[in-house]
């Protein structure tokens, strides 16, 4: 009995330690890291990100949002270098007076949350009042990585 309760109780603090041991390895970064197949995580390793490599390029999508009184969109266009913005231009097609006003508050904000920042970073919520348009903006974002991966 003295063994069967032995076995019993070492095996779960033999478990502990050993994810303990890899669970701090990982935190310092020498853990496997691999992928499986399928983007599958393999166990007691650090979840790894990857993002696809975009292609240098001038890239240009129309985003779709809807406001209260219409669907709304926008024109974006991105420069990209090495996968960071280094131009972007923004250009409302307001279906009325209140979507202009929303599209002149995000226009003169958007630029320093984009430019400079990794097109994978991008992800811009309320901009100078404006909500609603940020959906837009994303949209064709997220076109644009679809656009610039490289196969």
């Amino acid at each position: 009995m003295h063994s069967s309760f032995t076995k019993n109780i070492f095996s779960p603090v033999l478990t502990f330690a050993i994810v303990t041991a890899l669970v701090t390895g990982c935190s310092r970064g020498t853990a496997n890291t691999s992928q499986l197949p399928g983007g599958t995580q393999a166990a007691g390793t650090t979840p790894v990100v990857l993002y696809p490599k975009y292609r240098d390029g001038m890239y240009s999508a129309t985003g779709n949002y809807r406001d209260p009184a219409a669907l709304e969109s926008v024109d974006v266009s991105l420069k990209l270098k090495d996968g960071i913005i280094t131009e972007a231009t923004f250009q409302g097609n307001p279906q009325g007076k209140k979507a202009q006003q929303y599209l002149d508050l995000f226009a003169s904000g958007y630029k320093e949350l984009v430019v400079g920042k990794s097109i994978n970073e991008v992800s811009l919520g309320v901009v100078n009042g404006s909500s609603l348009t940020s959906k837009g903006f994303m949209d064709a974002v997220q076109q644009i990585r679809t656009q610039a991966a490289a196969s």
